[in-house]
């Protein structure tokens, strides 16, 4: 396993599974502590994530859903549920109601669906107890005070650079806790293991990096900078990844990085993607925000080297730019998952986020006529959580 190019064929790929009572609870808590963008439809959400993953497999890409090997080590933990199923169902409601009292500007118009969800996931895995299980450590665990809701985004726990697999440090309460959840499942699986990967890393300390911020491409590891991964983060990883004989090019953004508001670009992944090795999608008003570093090492020591603007780097390295205005970045126009063999799927196309009087061409256009193969997901109700399929899919192997 491993990735060294993120426009090499795509060969395997992790997704967390169908959202459930934890992103239905997580709709009624404050945008500021959930990390959603606006509330949305988990029952849509649900049914978006299988035409998604439908999509990627019919291309004979390997999925491997952690929802799926999450029951499967309930099981073999031998791990008990502490509710019965009517019991669940009324612990999951009432949490949800408490909230609703806590924050009554919240969206609660899903709660009535919270036994619908969890009979639905029963009838898949044919396994009540391991459900209730699951279900009681995202949204009823005393180790985790809130509903771990933005499981789907797959891509944010978890990076591959190389053969390097990096276990994240995430900035948000709410988050944290999914990096030891999706550790745990999957290194009992054995896929987040040295015999799969060349070294393991483990952010720590005061440490942030989260895997949307990772892109590996032509030669180099790129790194946001910004408002969820920070210098430290950074230097944990940086040994790792050099050893392999990757570039280390870290774009930073300021002011996010010193506490601006970062939710409209949290990662790189959101500004920033390769269509193939040398042509990029990237949103100019952002890339203009940047600025580009690169990290070195010498006799153990890490040094790092201005090397200007990011527009100013990228256009020294000859690569090619697809703009987008911030309306398009702001729609996840860059959030997309390159198959390769130049096929694309995005995210969704936002019709309103060009001005179609004056000429301009969506990202499904721009992509056509770079002569790329392009679907469309769709993902109406999962981008409202502030990801697209680039955060629900996080790649591991890539290449021939």
């Amino acid at each position: 396993m491993g990735v060294f190019e993120e426009t090499a064929p795509l060969q395997k790929v992790i997704m967390w599974g169908q959202p459930g009572p934890e992103a239905i609870i997580a709709q009624i808590l404050p945008k500021d502590i959930s990390c959603f963008n606006e509330d949305f439809s988990v029952l849509g959400a649900r049914s978006e994530f299988e035409i998604a993953s439908g999509m990627i497999q019919d291309q004979g890409i390997e999925i491997i859903q952690v929802k799926d090997l999450f029951i499967k080590m309930i099981n073999d933990q031998g791990l008990k549920p502490e509710h019965s199923l009517t019991g669940l169902k009324d612990a999951l409601v009432q949490k949800a109601l408490a909230y609703s009292v806590k924050y009554p500007e919240g969206c609660t118009k899903e709660i009535e669906d919270i036994g619908e969800v969890v009979d639905e996931d029963i009838q898949k895995y044919k396994d009540k107890n391991a459900v209730i299980v699951m279900n009681e450590m995202l949204c009823l665990s005393h180790e985790f005070e809130l509903p771990l809701a933005n499981v789907i985004y797959a891509r944010d726990q978890s990076n591959v650079a190389g053969r390097v697999w990096i276990w994240s440090s995430m900035r948000h309460e709410i988050r944290q806790p999914e990096v030891s959840l999706y550790q745990r499942v999957l290194e009992h699986s054995g896929i987040a293991s040295t015999e799969n990967f060349d070294q393991i890393v483990k952010v720590t300390g005061g440490g942030r990096f989260e895997g949307g911020d990772g892109i590996v491409n032509d030669g180099t590891y790129y790194v946001g900078l910004g408002g969820r991964t920070n210098w430290e983060g950074i230097k944990q990883v940086a040994p790792a990844v050099l050893s392999q004989g990757l570039r280390l090019v870290v774009f930073r953004d300021r002011d996010r990085a010193k506490g601006g508001n970062e939710m409209d670009a949290m990662h790189l992944d959101t500004i920033w993607m390769p269509a193939d090795v040398n042509t990029i999608v990237a949103c100019d008003v952002q890339m203009a925000r940047r600025t580009a570093f690169e990290i070195t090492e010498k006799s153990g020591k890490l040094n790092v080297q201005a090397l200007g603007s990011m527009p100013n780097f990228m256009t020294q390295r000859g690569a090619r730019i697809i703009s987008l205005s911030s309306e398009e970045q702001r729609a996840f126009a860059p959030n997309f998952l390159n198959l390769g063999n130049n096929t694309i799927i995005l995210s969704i196309i936002d019709e309103a986020s060009v001005d179609r009087s004056a000429g301009e061409k969506t990202i499904e256009g721009k992509l056509l006529d770079e002569g790329k193969v392009v679907l469309n997901a769709d993902l109406q109700a999962i981008t409202k959580g502030y990801g697209g399929l680039h955060c629900m899919t996080a790649s591991i192997r890539r290449g021939n």
